[in-house]
């Protein structure tokens, strides 16, 4: 005011002094406040800016000269028509002329001011205005900024999905929001004239004004306490509490947290905890348990409350003492443990395997497990290892290369004879279901896959597989296998397992090989010796024809001799002659036996049985003069 006072008052012995002295002081002066001075003459109707009005507008000092209408368009014109009647107003009536507008300066640039002038009156008559306009637009944006972060404030406490408070060390309510009067069914009214502690009963109520005058005293303060309603029931809230300045007046504010939810959502837990067959727990950073469930008197023999706050290391077996240490460890720096597995020990002595799952809780500093009782997993799995010994040593006594491969799982088993049999070095490789076809010779590949999926369809009649191909050993060379399997299926036919035993036939093979081969060979002997036989055959009837000839002329003319000469012959005679005819009927007879022999491989004449004892009296008859030479006997 004492600056709008003294502009206003310098046509009088300000004026008086130098034009320069004047200016340069109205210049210091407008610079510091951020001020302009202006002048209307009313009578001419002409209007001067200062020097501080241009700089306000961001122009030039005497950029362009100054009209009564350019004074009228530099005010926004959402505010013109309010200060032109503001002004005339001030003239004719003669009242106050203070204003707050805004101006439109260079770049279309908003200015808030506030514009005060007084009037010159000359014979009763105002003449002139000389004013003021004061840049405020600091002022204005930052009184707008706390108006938005008020009602930003307001909205927040407003909207919090908890009740809010604010009370003076009286115990009166400064504020609050919507949820103290919907949670508690009192009225604003009614609330404003309460204390905290008639929202509570009994031993909560004293609760409450405990930990009231705490936070006055500390600073902060948490409490639990069951808020009483107007009709009567209670809640479980969580309230916060801290110290603040308000207004110059020192008060707490905070926050109701209603529990109920988390009240039910712990008994359901609790009920879980007391009826899971598997033991829920939280152990604090120092090893501690701050939980336990029911389960641990069925597993450990302990109650519950008999091992909360003791440390977990009291029930550890001393054998696993420092792999658990360090899985605790690994687990408080954030990594999770699954399967992780100790023993601990029975009320009764005895050590218990424990299978844990666990993690960290950073926000509560805890660690949170679920721990079953493995005693039947562990039995399982001994008979399980018994029975896998079993399995490698049939493996390993029989010829075959097991496999046992796992659908769902993608995962492959091969037995030792594959590395027996076929030479790989199953500790260093990890057989797949790709390894294994990558191996299948490339004729044989689509053939065995074809077949492979035809009987991984779930509608697949068959389950027994038997497939020969060529299979890739670890020394690059291929071997002749055969691949027997079953395929094993759930309800729905899908294909879950399969387990088969590769049998190596490379010499079978090789063996079945010779075996054509010389079943060609001999082939080609049998077609060679038919074309011997033959020749023989032809040679032996030919030969025969040629034998019998002089045989038959022998006989002729010792037939002719006797007939010619029979009564000039005596006994001596005739039996030479029956000696010769008898001797070439035999030879004759010879000759067709061994037609006959020559033709023993033609299958075409019919077997019939013999009488070996015309064959033993034609074979003495032949060697009839042997035998009684050297006196020979025989014997049959």
């Amino acid at each position: 005011m004492k600056v709008f006072n003294f502009i206003a008052n310098m046509n009088t012995p300000l004026q008086k002094k130098g034009a320069s002295e004047s200016e340069i002081l109205l210049s210091h002066v407008e610079q510091l406040s951020k001020i302009g001075t202006w002048e209307l003459d009313l009578v001419n109707n002409n209007l001067h800016w200062s020097a501080g009005v241009f700089k306000m507008l961001a122009y030039e000092p005497n950029e362009f000269k100054v009209s009564y209408e350019d004074g009228t368009n530099v005010i926004h014109p959402e505010d013109r028509e309010r200060a032109l009647k503001h002004a005339e107003s001030a003239i004719v009536n003669g009242n106050e002329y203070n204003i707050q507008k805004r101006l439109i300066g260079k770049n279309n640039r908003i200015i808030h001011v506030v514009s005060k002038a007084s009037i010159i009156y000359e014979n009763d008559q105002a003449v002139k205005l000389i004013g003021v306009f004061q840049d405020i637009s600091d002022f204005v944006a930052t009184n707008q900024k706390l108006k938005v972060e008020s009602e930003f404030n307001r909205k927040l406490i407003e909207r919090l999905p908890s009740t809010f408070y604010m009370l003076n060390k009286k115990g009166k309510y400064l504020k609050w929001n919507r949820h103290l009067e919907i949670n508690s069914g009192y009225s604003s009214e009614e609330i404003a004239q309460m204390t905290p502690a008639e929202f509570f009963d009994g031993e909560d109520a004293k609760r409450i004004e405990k930990h009231i005058q705490m936070a006055f005293d500390t600073g902060y303060t948490e409490v639990e306490a069951y808020l009483k309603t107007k009709s009567g029931k209670q809640r479980p809230y969580l309230y916060t509490a801290a110290r603040m300045n308000y207004h110059g007046e020192e008060c707490i504010f905070g926050l109701g947290y209603d529990l109920s939810e988390v009240k039910s959502v712990q008994a359901d837990l609790q009920r879980v905890l007391d009826f899971s067959m598997d033991i829920i727990c939280s152990i604090d950073k120092e090893g501690n348990f701050v939980k336990m469930s029911a389960a641990s008197k069925e597993v450990l023999g302990y109650e519950p409350n008999e091992m909360i706050g003791r440390n977990f290391q009291k029930f550890l077996h001393t054998e696993d003492f420092e792999k658990t240490t360090k899985q605790a460890v690994e687990l408080i720096k954030g990594q999770k443990a699954n399967n992780f597995s100790n023993r601990y020990i029975h009320q009764t002595g005895k050590a218990v395997p424990l299978i844990w799952s666990a993690y960290w809780d950073e926000e509560l500093q805890l660690i949170h497990c679920i721990a079953k009782d493995a005693t039947e997993i562990v039995g399982y799995q001994e008979k399980l290892r018994k029975s896998n010994e079993r399995y490698e040593m049939v493996t390993r006594a029989t010829n075959d290369a097991i496999w046992d491969y796992d659908v769902v799982n993608n995962e492959l088993y091969w037995a030792q004879g594959f590395q027996s049999l076929f030479g790989f070095d199953l500790e260093q490789l990890q057989p797949s279901f790709d390894f294994l076809v990558g191996n299948i010779h490339p004729e044989d590949r689509e053939q065995v896959l074809d077949k492979i999926q035809k009987y991984m369809q779930p509608n697949a009649k068959h389950s027994i597989w038997e497939e020969e191909y060529r299979f890739k050993k670890a020394n690059g060379r291929y071997a002749y296998v055969i691949d027997k399997a079953i395929f094993i299926r759930n309800k729905k036919g899908e294909v879950q397992r399969a387990l088969g035993a590769m049998s190596d036939i490379s010499h079978q093979k090789e063996y079945e090989k010779s075996l054509k081969l010389l079943n060609a060979e001999l082939e080609q002997n049998v077609k060679q010796l038919a074309i011997s036989n033959a020749e023989l055959e032809q040679f032996a009837y030919v030969a025969s024809h040629d034998l019998q000839e002089p045989l038959r002329m022998v006989t002729g003319f010792m037939s002719m001799l006797q007939e010619k000469y029979k009564h000039q012959l005596d006994d001596k005679a005739n039996k030479y002659i029956h000696y010769a005819t008898e001797g070439a009927q035999r030879m004759r007879k010879i000759i067709l036996d061994l037609l006959d022999f020559s033709r023993l491989n033609d299958q075409s004449e019919e077997l019939s049985k013999v009488d070996l004892n015309l064959i033993i009296e034609d074979v003495k008859l032949l060697h009839k003069k042997q035998i009684e030479e050297k006196k020979g006997k025989d014997k049959v």
